[in-house]
């Protein structure tokens, strides 16, 4: 069985940016990869090689889970590497067992995948008796490797999400999607390696210009960020720190509360007794105690800002001035049933949440800090309160400072 339809030739592409593919007519591209678990990435000149092996195809419209083929179709290999050993002499430079994805039959009504395992021969290799084989003309091919510890042909193709996120951080490149494979090779060390091939096209000039804007606003807005923390960490320093008595708020509260051994123990909420004004630094060491539910939170308030604590779903949740249509902003995961350490930052140029020691958030986009931008007399003037929630649970709170910046 041939294909008719095979990868496109680079260098066919219209608008195709001739001095990169110059560049890399005869080099091996490589670069440093990002945390996804790949050892190894590169983009080469790859083919032409005639894959040979068996091939299948079968309908997507239910999704690959429903089907066993992949099991079977490995399960069968034995013999394709026996013929395919018979003809040992045409072997390439790529002798590994492989799979092959292609979608030369795809279409919207029949959804169409071909799977194929096998091995990339020569070009030129006869197909024994029994055997399919598909053609791979020249083309830029990535390559992304990783250890991996798992049976041949228990996946479709994997890894290629991460093969794709390293062909779009070159800059030069774009996936391609005439086929994708597995290959599944052992390393020096005896180690089995799995790799991932898609092939790539060289961007044009015009999405070259697009990805150097896309990368220049991401940079700018690591800076920004960065510019943010610093201006944090110098604020975090400035100010009076002022220690609640949590006693004496105890005795001031009628009911909701309780103060004992040093811990003031909340069954509704507490506020402080004295109000503040921003920008301002609170500080806190708390927990939750009881039943955890989805609807369990605790929740620290300044004017129109609430920090809510989800200790059933291990989210922390900031919201910025809820009652004017302000975001909501998610500030991670915590752990259930410990004290967590709070720092909660509201200045006049950025809002920033720290947990645990933590940074969470920060950002200078809240609606407050453009009043102040604009308004040299707008301010803010705030009790702090801290509130649980759920009837079947308390608030725990070792500890609770304000700071006046």
């Amino acid at each position: 069985m041939q294909t008719t339809d095979t990868p496109n030739d680079p260098a066919t592409e219209p608008n195709m940016n001739n001095k990169v593919r110059d560049e890399i007519e005869n080099s091996v591209f490589q670069q440093t990869i990002t945390e996804s678990g790949i050892i190894n990435f590169e983009i080469v000149k790859f083919g032409p090689y005639r894959f040979i092996g068996k091939s299948v195809y079968f309908g997507n419209k239910k999704g690959l889970a429903e089907f066993g083929i992949f099991d079977y179709m490995w399960g069968n290999r034995d013999w394709v590497w026996g013929e395919l050993e018979s003809i040992a002499e045409y072997n390439s430079d790529e002798p590994h067992n492989a799979a092959l994805v292609t979608w030369d039959r795809y279409d919207d009504k029949n959804q169409l995948l071909g799977y194929s395992v096998g091995r990339f021969m020569r070009a030129d290799t006869p197909v024994p008796d029994g055997l399919d084989y598909i053609d791979i003309p020249v083309t830029e091919l990535a390559k992304g490797w990783w250890r991996e510890n798992s049976d041949e042909g228990k996946w479709f193709v994997h890894g290629d999400a991460y093969v794709n996120e390293e062909i779009n951080r070159t800059g030069l490149y774009r996936p391609g999607w005439e086929f994708m494979a597995n290959v599944h090779p052992v390393a020096a060390d005896g180690l089995p390696l799995v790799g991932a091939y898609i092939p790539c096209i060289p961007l044009s000039e015009e999405e070259r210009a697009e990805w150097m804007r896309k990368k220049k606003a991401v940079e700018d807005s690591e800076n920004a960020r960065d510019t943010l923390i610093e201006m944090m960490e110098e604020t975090a320093l400035l100010g009076e720190a002022v220690d609640i008595d949590l006693a004496a708020v105890g005795e001031a509260e009628a009911s909701g509360m309780e103060y004992s051994d040093g811990l003031m123990i909340i069954s509704h909420e507490m506020a402080t007794t004295q109000k503040f004004n921003a920008p301002l630094k609170i500080e806190m060491r708390a927990k939750q105690n009881g039943e955890h539910t989805p609807h369990n939170h605790m929740v620290i308030e300044y004017a129109n800002f609430n920090l809510l604590i989800n200790w059933f779903g291990a989210i922390c949740h900031l919201h910025v001035n809820v009652m004017e249509g302000d975001r909501e902003y998610e500030c991670g995961v915590i752990q259930a049933d410990e004290y967590i350490d709070l720092e909660w930052i509201i200045g006049k140029e950025f809002m920033s949440v720290k947990l645990i020691g933590e940074l969470r958030h920060i950002a200078n986009n809240h609606r407050y800090i453009r009043e102040f931008m604009d308004d040299p007399e707008y301010s803010l003037s705030s009790a702090v309160t801290v509130k649980n929630n759920n009837a079947t649970s308390t608030v725990i709170v070792e500890k609770l400072r304000v700071t006046e910046i």
